[in-house]
């Protein structure tokens, strides 16, 4: 993992022990790994860029995502499922690069 650790992951979705630990990793890393590829910039690129905030957020953006990909283990389900305001979304939105041109950076 490159910004989470195993015990925040855990804490955030209130799991003890350790049985889970490796799926709980995998989702981890594939949740940095897609938030990386929606900002179109590394972790490390948007921290220096954006300081703490970047920090503070796309930790939240991962959590949510990482327990909501063990919560929701299927492709598909048969409940109804809505988007709840201010998720992944809205974390990482403001750390997206949306040109190649970043204002003369």
């Amino acid at each position: 993992m490159k910004w989470l650790t195993l015990d925040k992951v855990k804490e955030h979705c209130r799991i003890d022990g350790s049985s889970e630990n490796a799926i709980l990793t995998s989702y981890a890393e594939a949740a940095e790994t897609g938030i990386e590829m929606l900002m179109s910039r590394t972790y490390e690129e948007a921290v220096k860029k954006f300081g703490d905030a970047a920090t503070k957020n796309l930790t939240i953006a991962a959590l949510l995502l990482t327990e909501h990909m063990y919560t929701h283990r299927s492709p598909a389900e048969g409940i109804t499922l809505s988007v709840i305001p201010y998720g992944i979304d809205f974390w990482i939105k403001p750390f997206m690069k949306l040109t190649d041109y970043e204002h003369g950076v």
